[in-house]
C-alpha cells in the first residue's frame, strides 16, 4: 500500500505526478532516504538507468510492494 513519508524503506518504490498528464507518469526504486531527500534507482531518464537524489516533496506517492 501507499506509505507515509516517515515509513519509506529501501526497495519501495515512489511516483512523481504530472499535473500535465493527469497521472503519475514516472516510477523509481527508493536506495536509501536522506534526510528530506531520497536517493534512488531509475529507468528511462535520458535512455539510461541512473541514480537520483529527489527531493521528497516532489514525490507523489510511495508504495511498498514487499508486503
Amino acid at each position: 500500500g501507499l506509505s507515509q513519508q516517515e515509513n519509506i524503506r529501501p526497495a519501495d518504490l515512489f511516483g512523481i505526478y504530472s499535473q500535465q498528464q493527469g497521472r503519475i507518469n514516472h516510477v523509481g526504486i527508493v536506495r536509501k532516504l536522506e534526510d528530506r531527500y531520497i536517493l534512488t534507482v531509475e529507468g528511462n531518464v535520458a535512455n539510461r538507468v541512473l541514480s537520483k537524489r529527489r527531493l521528497l516533496a516532489t514525490v507523489y506517492a510511495f508504495s511498498n510492494w514487499l508486503e
